[in-house]
């Protein structure tokens, strides 16, 4: 069975499937595509380029644009000692606004240098949901990242005022992270892409205000003494303890499906010493637009960014080895999605034990106690087999779902209530063929069971009608439960929508 089988090749052949054994097979090959999700992918250095390919990701307004147009200026001047021409090369739009400016993946190649800009996640507008910025970057990178390799990620992170990180700033972070499998238990993360976190708007160095004419605020001289320390200094060591922590967080989430895993320390204490291979201290680097615009050549805040630049030219690129067990994906569902789907598939495998074990039931009645149907057995270990494998994915890793598109869940959904329907019928087929046999060689038995077999076939028809009502029921509760988590998400974006309005009119009277 050939486990790269993707989603639109799995539908041509299950639309018009009608044999049970067949519907297994399809089940099982769907559910080997959602494990193909779980496994980690494998990395190799490539040796035979010089090249540096930088992915920089972050939410709308962190600053990613503006990092993409400072990492080529400066790149230029540390490799040809000459400013980068824009016009000549091409550009990052960028405008300081809380919309999104970037709307699609644009990539600019410069000498030996490559930056590839994403979409910012979050936008207030959704114009483009989160899940849509993570399967364009993975449509993006699989082009790049197989062929060539990729050298590192830079995630902008912009604080607020009070310097604080804003945990849901990390999620894009933890979704690339997903994307490439680097968060995942099996993972090397010793040979990988370099990640970096860049925070802007803040410095690691305290500066001495050096303005000495108007500056581009309209505040006069007079008012910034010229040895105003600034006040967006931070303690790096604190804020990079900070910044883990939350990472950590955003994981254990994506890890721990129905909160199980939150409380296995072992675990979380496995994904620390992860996260700090893949964090050390040296990959955090902070600039201030402001002060690296009004301080002269050499500064700190430049010596910042060109630290930032040599250290992943060192770093080399990476690509992904071709493997038929795992491979780079988009994010696709919340994890608040994720207990929905998981909920209703473990209720379906259920429903079909049970319709089996009913089956098995009403046949041995039909043929009293004589005789046992061997497909009821051999559908009863299949679908034991189903429960097991998915189980297994589950427990092992429950970031699978995450990533699984919602066409391929709703067609094993299907899939899984076609076969318990299927089952059913062919129960009640194999009951009928009894009754003829035994109608033609034991005319005599026939009537002293005719009284049992209608008495069993009223209770057939009931438990069969109760069981269709709760599987009725469950499906109802589960649209209701995503109609209610759409709902909710539509609702916080309106409220946040409204709240940048707000801010964003205050700032303006301001």
């Amino acid at each position: 069975m050939n486990q790269n089988l993707k989603a639109n090749e799995i539908i041509k052949k299950i639309q018009s499937e009608q044999d049970p054994k067949k519907s297994y097979e399809y089940i099982l090959l769907m559910l080997q595509q959602i494990l193909l999700y779980g496994n980690a992918c494998k990395f190799k250095q490539n040796t035979s380029s010089d090249k540096t390919t930088l992915l920089v990701i972050g939410d709308v307004g962190n600053g990613k644009s503006i990092l993409s147009n400072l990492l080529l200026h400066y790149y230029s001047l540390l490799i040809k000692k000459i400013p980068y021409d824009k016009k000549k090369n091409g550009y990052f739009l960028s405008k300081q606004q809380i919309e999104s400016v970037t709307k699609a993946m644009k990539q600019i190649y410069y000498h030996q240098l490559q930056i590839i800009d994403s979409p910012g996640s979050n936008d207030p507008n959704k114009q483009l949901t989160d899940a849509k910025i993570s399967e364009m970057t993975c449509e993006h990178l699989s082009k790049i990242i197989y062929e060539e390799g990729l050298t590192g990620i830079i995630q902008c992170v912009m604080l607020n005022r009070s310097t604080e990180i804003q945990k849901c700033f990390l999620k894009n972070m933890s979704q690339i992270l997903l994307s490439l499998t680097l968060s995942y238990p099996e993972s090397d993360n010793t040979k990988c892409p370099r990640i970096n976190v860049v925070f802007t708007g803040v410095t690691f160095t305290k500066h001495l205000d050096e303005r000495s004419n108007d500056n581009e605020f309209g505040f006069c001289s007079d008012d910034w003494p010229a040895e105003k320390i600034v006040d967006n200094y931070v303690d790096k060591s604190q804020l990079i303890q900070s910044y883990k922590q939350l990472v950590l967080e955003c994981i254990v989430e994506d890890c721990g499906l129905e909160f199980g895993f939150q409380n296995d320390q072992f675990k979380i204490q496995k994904l620390q010493q992860k996260i700090d291979i893949l964090l050390q201290p040296s990959n955090f680097y902070a600039y201030d637009l402001y002060i690296l615009k009004k301080q002269k050549p050499n500064c700190p805040e430049q010596k910042e960014i060109e630290r930032l630049i040599k250290d992943n030219m060192s770093h080399k690129l990476w690509q992904v080895i071709n493997q038929n067990d795992a491979s780079v994906s988009p994010v696709y569902q919340s994890t608040q999605n994720r207990k929905a789907i998981d909920h209703l598939i473990q209720q379906l495998i259920q429903n079909c034990q049970q319709q089996l074990q009913f089956g098995q039931e009403t046949f041995k009645k039909a043929c009293n106690g004589q005789k046992e149907s061997q497909f009821i057995n051999d559908s009863i270990a299949q679908v034991n087999d189903i429960k097991q494998k998915y189980n297994c994915m589950i427990n092992n890793c429950p970031q699978a779902l995450l990533k699984t598109h919602i066409f391929l869940v709703t067609l094993f959904k299907e899939q899984l209530s076609q076969l318990s329907m299927m089952i059913q019928s062919i129960v009640n087929e194999q009951i009928g063929q009894y009754n003829s046999e035994m109608m033609q060689n034991h005319p005599n038995q026939v009537k002293e069971m005719d009284a049992k077999l209608k008495k069993s076939q009223a209770e057939s028809e009931k438990s069969l009608k109760k069981l269709k009502e709760e599987n009725q029921q469950q499906k109802q509760e589960f649209d209701n439960k995503v109609a209610k988590v759409y709902k909710e998400i539509k609702q916080q974006e309106e409220a946040l929508k409204k709240e940048q309005k707000q801010s964003s009119n205050n700032m303006k009277n301001k």
